[in-house]
């Protein structure tokens, strides 16, 4: 029988809890994308694909990783026409945001619930809602998990709730809830149908059920390589892009950074508090995140296990799962005086240690406080009120290349690419160029300061904006056909 002071604490973590992270995350990513901190890069390949689908024009996203054009065939991601009609109702930017916020929060409730499955609803003792009310404190800064929210641009992290919830469908005996989660994973993205495969594990090795772990293993085995071997290339090939294999297996080098490869997997360990080492159902839960950390040791690409990134999103979920294994197994080993305070000590430690430690933009406590504490803020408010006539007043047909900081704010235009400086070096016509002095240089390969320097030069452009924090360039021909487009942007502005 529960007494007044355990509801009330499984009322906080089942509920109150996770509702205040969420408070947090949504408020962190909508300011990420108000003051520009997200680059044009992730971030407007995943919010213009299905924005442009829902206008009822092809699947390209605003740049090129092989071509000088827009391109569609980097990723396979059917994820994006299920997210159509959303951004045609709702046709903004801070759509994306708001569903990586809601995503991360979603995984923020399921978590609780899931450690008491793993207990069988135990509630005799309150050992359960320890071991939850531990495992959220210590989520809140699991950089594996958090990093992911930081980017809040993937695909993967969008299907990172279905993971959670097909573990939970699993625990309960749901079988068509889980099968039905797996098909959403691995619409999400191709590199997401490998966490499926970790599904299947979990199904085999802890909950007995082998038949329909095998097929969760056979389907992220057919669906990944078919994705990859045949179906990406096939589309790449209609893109114009012969002989370009999938982007990832043209990374594959598992010699390479073995000494950075093996830090990766003690700060896996480390951020997981060694939890998965204690006991046996730990043990095999962590393996289950095997299949997608295996694709970071065979990479070549340092991006894939920096703990920098969103490569660690979905193996997380096993990750965090084993954590729970893990304090479950301490309680049973230790006295319970001596497992509530390591519970609790160890708890505010992972706080004190990780509060300093997330110092850059991976969680969304810091990130708020530092944003809405920055000197740069007033600035960065006047830039979103002189970008927004540009919006309104830009002519469709007409090609916008926006350096990467101001992309993500720029990206629902038709004919939007990103900006770099080769292009500033070519003859132009039918294009308005945006730059930015307080945005960065990521994707221009020049600084702001540099590029302006060329967009001054350039024959073809004349200058028709120019503060302190925007300048926006046309060339002459848009003048010409749209002689009314300068002035209406000017009076739009002031």
């Amino acid at each position: 029988m529960a007494t007044p002071a355990s509801a009330r604490m499984e009322r906080c973590i089942l509920w109150y809890l996770p509702l205040a992270y969420g408070v947090c995350f949504f408020l962190g990513s909508l300011l990420q994308l108000h003051y520009f901190v997200l680059n044009d890069w992730d971030f407007s390949y995943f919010l213009t694909q299905p924005w442009r689908i829902a206008q009822g024009l092809d699947w390209s996203v605003p740049f090129a990783f092989e071509s000088n054009g827009p391109f569609w065939a980097h990723h396979f991601t059917p994820l994006s026409l299920l997210l159509a009609p959303l951004f045609k109702v709702f046709p903004s930017e801070y759509t994306l945001s708001c569903l990586h916020a809601a995503s991360v929060t979603a995984v923020a409730f399921l978590l609780p619930r899931l450690v008491r499955e793993i207990y069988g609803r135990d509630t005799g003792d309150g050992r359960w809602l320890w071991t939850a009310g531990c495992l959220l404190l210590l989520f809140f800064f699991y950089r594996p998990f958090i990093t992911a929210w930081s980017r809040q641009t993937h695909f993967t992290t969008l299907v990172s709730p279905f993971l959670a919830l097909a573990l939970l469908c699993l625990h309960k005996r749901w079988t068509a809830g889980a099968v039905l989660c797996a098909l959403m994973i691995c619409l999400g993205q191709e590199r997401a149908s490998v966490a499926v495969f970790g599904l299947g594990m979990y199904a085999c090795l802890l909950l007995g059920e082998k038949k329909l772990g095998l097929a969760f293993c056979a389907l992220s085995a057919i669906w990944f390589f078919g994705s990859t071997q045949l179906l990406l290339p096939l589309l790449r090939q209609y893109a114009g892009l012969l002989n370009t294999p999938y982007v990832m297996m043209a990374r594959i080098d598992p010699l390479a950074d073995w000494p950075q490869k093996l830090q990766f997997l003690f700060w896996i360990c480390a951020f997981s508090c060694f939890l998965p080492f204690c006991g046996k159902k730990a043990l095999l839960c962590a393996s289950c995140a095997l299949p997608n950390l295996g694709m970071a040791l065979v990479s070549g690409t340092s991006g894939m296990y920096d703990l920098k990134g969103q490569y660690e999103d979905l193996p997380s979920i096993f990750l965090l799962l084993s954590m729970a294994y893990g304090m479950s197994w301490l309680q049973r080993k230790l006295p319970a005086k001596q497992w509530r305070r390591i519970f609790l000590a160890g708890s505010c430690l992972y706080w004190l240690v990780a509060l300093p430690s997330n110092s850059g933009w991976y969680n969304p406590l810091l990130t708020s406080v530092r944003l809405l504490a920055s000197p740069q803020r007033a600035e960065l408010d006047r830039l979103n009120e002189e970008i927004a006539p540009l919006r309104r007043t830009l002519p469709e047909g007409i090609a916008l290349y926006a350096q990467s900081g101001l992309g993500p704010r720029m990206a629902l235009h038709a004919g939007r690419s990103l900006l770099h400086a080769r292009l500033l070096q070519k003859p132009l016509s039918g294009t308005v160029i945006a730059i930015s002095p307080l945005c960065g240089d990521y994707g221009l390969q020049v600084s702001p300061a540099e590029a302006i320097r060329l967009a001054d030069a350039h024959k073809d452009l004349v200058n028709i904006y120019d503060s302190a924090r925007l300048r926006v360039y046309a060339s002459k021909d848009v003048l010409e056909a749209e002689p009314m487009f300068r002035h209406r942007f000017r009076t739009a502005t002031h």
